[in-house]
């Protein structure tokens, strides 16, 4: 069988823009799209056609600075999903708490019970000690105090999550941001250790 190797351009079937590019054989054309995308023979760049009923028509500079409008907008939406996977992610992914070194989980279960204690030790309704049972499944005693300075060192750990995603969100926001050069982990780090 001779399966010979073919250009394509691959396009989003409800607005015609094109995604890519690419040489596969023949044979496989018809796998290389995903649901919602067709393909033409022959290469044509986003940046001057879009595909209309399974030709390639040139665009205006207008329609240019439209998909490029379009374009960017979904990227930086991209871009701010992401971010508020890895606030999220950093809110709940526990703290080690300076005192005693203990690592003091921060998931939504753990947040909930820290305010449940908290709500019971100001208003004087326990006094004791407390069994405090670690991520690695052993536990501590912790005094009222103690317990009290944990829920401080959570509640602080969760709002500067918040403030980072609040200050990168700005930058994704800014006009001049070029967001095809970000890389949201190290601007988070970056972020994190300036503040």
């Amino acid at each position: 069988m001779n399966d010979k190797l073919i250009d394509i351009t691959v396009y989003n079937l409800e607005d015609g823009i094109i995604k890519y590019n690419l040489s596969c054989n023949e044979s496989l054309v018809e796998t290389v799209c995903n649901e919602g995308e067709s393909y033409i023979i022959g290469t044509y760049s986003s940046k001057q056609y879009k595909i209309e009923n399974e030709v390639a028509i040139s665009l205006s500079q207008e329609q240019l600075d439209e998909y490029a409008s379009i374009e960017k907008v979904n990227k930086k939406n991209k871009l701010l999903n992401s971010l508020a996977n890895i606030r999220y992610t950093k809110e709940t992914g526990g703290i080690i708490w300076s005192v005693n070194n203990l690592k003091i989980q921060t998931d939504d279960r753990s947040q909930t019970k820290l305010l449940s204690m908290y709500t019971l030790i100001k208003n004087n309704d326990y006094t004791t000690d407390i069994n405090w049972k670690l991520e690695n499944g052993d536990f501590t005693i912790l005094s009222t105090t103690e317990f009290l300075e944990i829920i401080t060192s959570v509640n602080l750990h969760i709002s500067k999550c918040f403030n980072i995603e609040k200050i990168i969100t700005d930058i994704l926001n800014n006009e001049n941001t070029d967001l095809d050069n970000i890389n949201l982990d190290d601007l988070w780090n970056e972020t994190w250790n300036n503040n």
